[in-house]
């Protein structure tokens, strides 16, 4: 497993913001934060970081009645865990120029004086006599200076529901408060195939000319290191275009905003259903899309400006298709024309829509990758609240055909295929 870099955090909300009647868009101000990718969440604890809650004391029953019942728990409705809620964007915000520069230099400097450091101290264990590893080894394990340089703040995006009393106290936060947030957590979903096109003149590394094909790959996917994209498995070919198709349903939406940040200049689609218009946490762009209109469109304000077009449905049909985002999804699937390469499909939302997007992805061999939602009270794997039952992989000898794996750790992010619903 890689290196892990969640932490606990105070943030500063800087946004609040009604989307439709129940959701709201929260944005999260900090001086740093962990490098993170779509697909990773966070875990808000819903309580004033101000108000002094009290101490917590024994409840002593005398004559059929509790004494000295005085925590605020138990006077008022009160979150007591922390709430999981994924990530819906990202900004790194850089400030002025100079002071940039400034902190990047000193970054520099602390870098290599680190790495002197360790290499002449595995020197002295070598003289020593002891078996040590070479010095680039030591050194390797170390952060360069382009990952650990951060920008003047980090600005997180949450959307969220108001469906309990945390939920409802996320919703009256004002701008300026204080919140405590835990992440990042979670691994992330893996980015399609994309193939680099040739560039004319330019020498490749075994080519008469030309530069060489690359892919990226889509391997097992891995758990976060906390250092932006990236894999173990080999790079292997593919063809230049491998659609994305984003799927994502009520409070699913979100990590389909973030991974749609990810996704500028590639081809991809976004699905994204509702009960009705006024339960989609999305702005749109009115005079776009006609009345059971089903076709991808640029309609949809958060995917457009990434260049992704949408396909909006809704059950009652009071904003584009009407009907469920799964039979919008097939009927797209049906149409759409052959492509020498397969899409592949990312979806997050209520769980018996996801397990049809997963069945729709095996019915016609296209790889699906999907954002489980489980109820978590730690969010790091301690508690095991959150087992999830997947397929045991071929290699595994004897026993049980499947194994439990965790939500907050293992996932969220599963491939279809492994999910045992």
């Amino acid at each position: 497993m890689g290196e892990i870099h969640r932490d606990q955090y105070v943030s500063t909300v800087r946004a609040n913001v009604p989307l439709c009647s129940e959701h709201y868009r929260l944005v999260l101000q900090l001086p740093e934060f962990p490098p993170t990718e779509p697909g990773q969440f966070i875990q808000i604890s819903c309580r004033d970081l101000d108000v002094d809650y009290g101490p917590e004391h024994e409840l002593v029953e005398q004559d059929g009645r509790w004494s000295n019942p005085i925590g605020m728990e138990l006077q008022s409705p009160l979150a007591i865990l922390r709430r999981p809620f994924s990530l819906a964007g990202r900004r790194d915000v850089d400030g002025d120029d100079p002071p940039t520069q400034r902190r990047t230099t000193a970054i520099h400097k602390i870098h290599e004086f680190v790495k002197d450091d360790l290499e002449e101290r595995w020197a002295r264990l070598a003289r020593a006599g002891r078996d040590v590893k070479p010095a680039s080894e030591a050194t390797k394990t170390l952060q360069s200076p382009k990952q650990i340089v951060s920008a003047d703040r980090v600005e997180l995006d949450i959307i969220h529901r108001v469906v309990g009393v945390g939920t409802d106290w996320m919703s009256r936060l004002k701008v300026g408060d204080r919140v405590h947030i835990l992440g990042p957590l979670g691994n992330r979903f893996t980015l399609p195939a994309q193939e680099l096109s040739p560039s004319p003149g330019t020498p490749g590394e075994g080519q008469g000319g030309g530069r060489m094909s690359v892919a990226t790959p889509t391997p097992t996917l891995p758990r976060s290191t906390g250092r932006g994209r990236e894999s173990d498995a080999t790079v292997a070919s593919a063809e230049k275009d491998q659609q994305s198709i984003l799927v994502g349903g009520g409070v699913g939406i979100p990590p389909m905003l973030y991974l749609a940040e990810r996704l500028v200049g590639r081809s991809a689609v976004a699905f994204c259903g509702a009960l009705r218009r006024d339960l989609l946490p999305l702005s749109i762009r009115e005079g776009i899309r006609g009345v059971g209109d089903s076709a991808p469109r640029e309609d949809i304000v958060e995917f457009a400006r990434h260049g992704v077009a949408s396909v909006i449905t809704t059950d009652d049909g009071s904003y584009g298709f009407q009907g469920f985002v799964t039979q919008a999804l097939e009927q797209y699937l049906d149409s759409r024309e052959p492509a020498a390469v397969k899409p592949i499909i990312y979806t997050c939302g209520p769980e018996p829509m996801m397990k049809r997007v997963a069945d729709i992805a095996h019915a016609r061999g296209i790889e699906c990758q999907i954002a489980v939602e489980r109820a978590m009270a730690c969010g790091m794997g301690t508690c095991q609240s959150c087992c999830i039952k997947v397929r045991r992989p071929p290699a595994a000898s004897g026993g049980r055909d499947w194994v439990y794996r965790l939500a907050c750790t293992d996932g969220p992010v599963f491939r279809g295929a492994e999910l045992l619903w």
